[in-house]
């Protein structure tokens, strides 16, 4: 009920239907727990309308709140009336309740009479013009006070090349206005606009709070002249008019909000197209404009909307002509930029905070050799952050179409964890550099990780010597009676090849110590090892490249075995070209023991 009535108004809507009362809890003396019957009596103005019976014992929970209704012949006339609920029982006497008074309103505002006319200034009146909407933002109106004005009355305005036909807004009655505030209104500039030039007519039609509504006021004639825009077609976004959905692969084929041919379009007139609450870029029309314009949609726009779930988008323009503008038609898309693994940082689809994939190769990381033949060669992949069951991750070999691998995110997986995928070793050696990297994918978008450059070195370089042993000896051994002796350093040499080999190049000697004496059956454990060199000018003078065997253990464990033991040794090129090449194997015999007893680990004391 508003402050200013003394009864509450029933709307105008429910006066042909039966009236509803209810009463919202029991009566505070009730004895509902006695075996009796009570009776509740609807009183309409002082005459019994309605009856109830109760029947005791009750539960009043049950009970209440009790809703009955009352005929709809109370309504048929109108005025205010008195609504109350008398309770008796034979150990309850006669109670009324407080009166609830009732306005059953039939009568429209203002009495029934037309509504106030519209009060206009006088240049509105000489001429509705474009200057005039754009200093005062549309048509300002006031209406006079109507005798029986009551908050919550309607007042509804029309403007339109015919009178009291297209409504043009509704402003409602405060209780400002009833105190005494003007009763002003402003039918919208856009509006006036859209109704064209020409003469206008304005109106107004009163409708108060209980629905009544009344004669239309007098109307207005005005002579309209504003700038009138052209119709204006929706913007669209290409790639999503068929399923309404924007993903990665939008943005990254170029996203573009699109305007369609406007009719009437002049030159100098501006599109001022939005991204949700975003402006994009400014395109005005030229002398000679092509049809459609594209609006480039930047990245910093899109990711705005955030990458962790999808989101609704409208797109929309402004077109303007001087000072006069108007809203296109809006369309509605949704954007999902959700991703398997960490955000992306634009809209390149190799994110560099992916994990690296490393091939693991026997000789080094992201090298292959023939020593990793026949395969198959294993990649490890650090997993990415936030994995959820659905997502994978696609390995790829140097192509989007050699697909290699693929691992489907478990229940459990956390971010870190290290996945071991293998290739076979006919795609692994197939290419000499290869770039590998994965795709993450969540069934809806992709992105790709950094790639690792894996170069394959299978020895295509021939006719490498073989190692020699550069300590002094006649019969080719490690023994006690070479020079140097064992002790003092055991060195190998590697021939200086006159065609394969430069300076800058890099060689690996591999050595294996064995407890036979023709280095068949299993090495000694921990002596498979090898030994990294750079090719000098020092080495192209010399003849050869020198390089010591350490630690001492390589040479003393074949070295004290019975009878005499042996290592087996060879070397790789590395081109810097990628190119490598394998020398022959080339065996040693090793024998740290005196012919007389003793071993020659040290220098020799006489008591050996």
């Amino acid at each position: 009920m508003e402050w200013d009535e003394a009864a509450r108004t029933l709307p105008l809507s429910l006066h042909d239907q039966d009236l509803e009362v209810t009463i919202a809890q029991v009566w505070p003396f009730n004895l509902h727990e006695v075996k009796m019957e009570t009776t509740v009596e609807y009183r309409w103005d002082g005459v019994t309308e309605h009856t109830h019976c109760i029947k005791g014992p009750y539960d009043p929970d049950a009970i209440f709140p009790l809703v009955q209704y009352l005929p709809k012949s109370i309504l048929s006339s109108g005025g205010i009336s008195r609504l109350t609920i008398r309770v008796s029982a034979p150990l309850i006497g006669p109670t009324d309740s407080f009166p609830t008074l009732v306005n059953v309103d039939k009568t429209p505002p203002n009495g029934g009479n037309p509504g106030p006319q519209l009060q206009i200034d006088e240049e509105a009146r000489d001429e509705l013009t474009d200057d005039y909407l754009v200093r005062h933002g549309g048509l300002p109106v006031e209406l006079a006070r109507w005798f029986d004005m009551r908050t919550g009355d309607a007042c509804h305005f029309f403007y339109a090349v015919l009178p009291n036909v297209v409504p043009a807004g509704t402003l409602f009655i405060t209780r400002e206005h009833v105190l005494g505030a003007p009763i002003l209104y402003v039918i919208p500039e856009a509006h006036v606009r859209a109704s064209g030039r020409g003469a206008r007519f304005a109106s107004c039609r009163l409708e108060d709070r209980a629905g009544n509504v009344g004669q239309f006021s007098d109307p207005i004639t005005l002579n309209a002249s504003p700038v009138v825009l052209p119709d204006l077609p929706r913007p669209f976004i290409e790639s999503a008019e068929l399923d309404g959905l924007i993903t990665l692969d939008d943005v990254r084929q170029w996203l573009a909000v699109t305007i369609p041919r406007i009719g009437e379009a002049e030159a100098g007139d501006e599109i001022h197209p939005f991204w949700n609450t975003h402006a994009l870029e400014v395109k005005p029309i030229g002398e000679v404009q092509t049809w459609p314009i594209p609006v480039s949609v930047p990245w910093s726009i899109v990711a705005a909307g955030g990458f962790s779930t999808r989101y609704p988008l409208r797109v929309r323009y402004v077109y303007r002509r001087g000072t006069a503008s108007k809203d296109s038609p809006d369309s509605f898309y949704e954007v999902d930029l959700r991703v398997a693994g960490p955000d992306p940082s634009g809209p390149d689809p190799i994110n560099r905070k992916l994990a690296l994939p490393i091939v693991k190769g026997r000789t080094g990381d992201n090298i292959l050799t023939s020593a990793d033949s026949p395969g198959p060669v294993p990649v490890e992949v650090l997993l990415f952050v936030n994995p959820t069951v659905g997502e994978h991750l696609e390995l790829c070999w140097n192509s989007d179409d050699r697909i290699v691998g693929i691992y489907d995110v478990q229940p459990g997986d956390h971010a870190g964890k290290l996945i071991t995928l293998w290739v076979s070793w006919a795609v692994a050696s197939s290419i000499a550099l290869a770039e590998v990297y994965y795709w993450t994918d969540n069934g809806l978008n992709r992105q790709r990780s950094p790639s690792a450059s894996v170069r394959v070195r299978l020895d295509t370089l021939t006719g490498l010597k073989s190692p020699l042993l550069l300590n002094d000896s006649e019969l080719g051994f490690i023994a006690c009676g070479t020079r140097p002796a064992p002790y003092e350093g055991v060195y190998i040499g590697i021939p200086w090849h006159p065609v394969h080999f430069e300076p800058g190049d890099t060689v690996h000697l591999y050595w294996a110590s064995y407890p036979t004496n023709d280095g068949s059956g299993k090495p000694f454990p921990g002596t498979e090892v090898f030994f990294e060199h750079e090719l000098t000018r020092d080495d192209y003078d010399r003849g050869y490249a020198q390089i010591r065997i350490l630690p001492f253990d390589l040479i003393t464990a074949p070295g004290l075995v019975p009878g005499f033991g042996s290592a087996i040794v060879q070397y790789r090129l590395f081109k810097r070209t990628g190119d490598t090449g394998l020398s022959s194997r080339k065996l040693i015999y090793i024998d740290l023991k005196r012919p007389g007893g003793g071993t020659c680990l040290g220098p020799h004391n006489g008591s050996e």
